[in-house]
């Protein structure tokens, strides 16, 4: 489903990012330090790169939960067969009630955790 970010980060600043991911990417120490990597990646996506939203099948407790999606997670793009996307850049149709935020922690726990999932050896998504 075509969306587009919509809440806007009045002072982003760079906390973090995995220099192995962004090799993966082709993206440099520098690239990724840079105020155009900063703003992009705080939901200023040029209009002409299409974002979209994805929806899913659920499954709760042995039961099919219905059609489902992230309602924080809006992709701007693929590289390299790995799909890039902004979390808590606004809401999606799969937002439900919610406004499609993320707070820093949440954010920095899911960092933390694919990080040690992928030098644990553990295959994720």
């Amino acid at each position: 489903v075509s969306v587009r970010p919509s809440v806007p980060a009045p002072a982003p600043r760079l906390v973090a990012y995995s220099s192995e991911v962004a090799s993966s990417l082709g993206l440099s120490a520098e690239t990724c330090e840079s105020d155009e990597f900063l703003q992009f990646f705080a939901g200023k996506v040029p209009e002409a790169v299409p974002c979209w939203a994805t929806s899913y099948g659920a499954s709760f407790a042995g039961r099919y939960g219905g059609q489902r999606g992230d309602g924080r997670a809006i992709s701007v793009g693929q590289v390299n067969g790995l799909e890039v996307q902004l979390k808590g850049a606004g809401t999606t149709p799969f937002s439900r009630r919610f406004d499609g935020r993320a707070v820093l922690r949440s954010s920095v726990r899911e960092f933390l955790a694919s990080e040690a999932m992928h030098h644990l050896g553990v295959p994720t998504t």
